[in-house]
């Protein structure tokens, strides 16, 4: 019997292949948020606080726009900001997933792009960070904890 199959569930090997991949996709989340804590945890006091994670965007977006002029959709989509949906096992499931992902990253750019002229700007790129910090500090103590991250996540 597979792993992610149920006996005598008749469930065909494609089928027992994308249920493996979802456990694996699972499993990658919630690794995702503990390298994602120890990543932006600075000063290793097991949370992430508001100017961490200021500093954490500061730097992002001096990474994607080093000239300081703004962010172009196309150099947002080019850019690999995380692990992202690369270890799928199977082809076609990891396409699907590419895709998916750079939806995902086209509606944020035109979230980020307040004013719609096509380029993020530093205050624009930094506003939307602020919003997704106060949207991962659930319960607004000022602090992002691994089990905020993990929920965070879910919702991605």
């Amino acid at each position: 019997m597979g792993l992610g199959q149920k006996q005598g569930s008749g469930d065909s090997a494609g089928s027992g292949l994308l249920q493996r991949d979802r456990i694996q996709d699972r499993d990658t989340l919630y690794l995702g948020a503990q390298s994602r804590l120890r990543d932006q945890d600075r000063d290793r006091d097991g949370f992430i606080s508001t100017d961490e994670y200021n500093s954490l965007q500061t730097d992002t977006f001096s990474a994607l726009s080093p000239n300081g002029e703004g962010l172009t959709l196309q150099a947002y989509l080019a850019a690999h900001l995380g692990p992202g949906p690369y270890g799928a096992q199977n082809p076609s499931r990891q396409t699907m997933m590419q895709s998916r992902a750079q939806e995902r990253k086209t509606e944020r750019f035109r979230i980020m792009d307040g004013n719609g002229d096509g380029i993020v700007t530093r205050n624009e790129f930094m506003n939307f960070g602020k919003l997704n910090y106060l949207e991962a500090d659930a319960n607004d103590d000022g602090k992002v904890t691994y089990q905020e991250l993990q929920q965070i996540n879910r919702g991605m």
